[in-house]
């Protein structure tokens, strides 16, 4: 029983820090900040949602929360032609990870049980 405790823990573990790098990416920067690096100093964005992951032409990479109408940003970008990406933020299978170990545990738990 403490293996499949220590199993569980490792697979949480693991399925948390996979979803906490997605979600926290390293540089950000603010939503004005943003706006003006437009100007020319950015080679690529995507938006995955309202998070937008920034390319600059020198090669650092940031981040920043859009409002939920960008659409201003998105024709600032079009017209200096920065490659925009835009990624569907539909919930992904790490989401659902550690509720599945969870789930998974608990019906060996119960067969243990029930075959005592």
């Amino acid at each position: 029983m403490r293996s499949i405790l220590r199993l569980l823990g490792i697979l949480i573990c693991v399925a948390y820090s996979i979803g906490a790098t997605e979600s926290h990416p390293r540089g950000a920067i603010s939503y004005s900040e943003f706006l003006a690096e437009v100007s020319g100093d950015i080679a690529r964005v995507t938006i995955l949602g309202q998070r937008a992951t920034i390319s600059m032409t020198n090669g650092a990479t940031a981040t920043t929360v859009l409002p939920a109408d960008y659409r201003d940003a998105l024709s600032m970008l079009q017209d200096k032609r920065v490659d925009v990406e835009i990624k569907d933020s539909s919930p992904s299978v790490f989401d659902a990870a550690p509720f599945l170990v969870l789930g998974f545990v608990w019906i060996v738990w119960m067969i243990k049980v029930k075959s005592r």
